[in-house]
């Protein structure tokens, strides 16, 4: 029962631990495409740049260095927000595994 307790509380970490990330995933987010799009408009010729053409104007866009280095940041976080998903599907297992456990010694008794 200890066990299973200790897992109830790292369950518990895993479970705030992703709630941080998304709340930081979404943060980075919303800061790449607010850029994004301003570097779009600029150009497009709506920020007073020079035009391009349409279909060259996205690439443009992301190949930006401030562009580039926030979706960088945004693609890091997304990986820390998945891996701390990961972690919790581990420790889900581990928590079944000692249940499993448990009820296999309550049938022996």
């Amino acid at each position: 029962m200890n066990e299973r307790a200790a897992k109830d509380r790292e369950m518990q970490d895993a479970v705030a631990n992703i709630r941080k990330w998304g709340a930081i995933l979404a943060t980075s987010e919303e800061k790449y495409k607010i850029l994004l799009r301003a570097k779009i408009l600029l150009l497009r010729g709506e920020g007073g740049g020079q035009k391009w053409p349409a279909n060259l104007v996205p690439d443009l866009a992301r190949g930006d260095s401030e562009v580039a280095e926030l979706r960088k940041k945004r693609d890091n976080n997304e990986v820390m927000y998945k891996a701390a998903i990961d972690a919790l599907n581990v420790l889900k297992l581990q928590y079944k595994s000692i249940d499993a456990d448990i009820d296999a010694v309550r049938r022996t008794i």
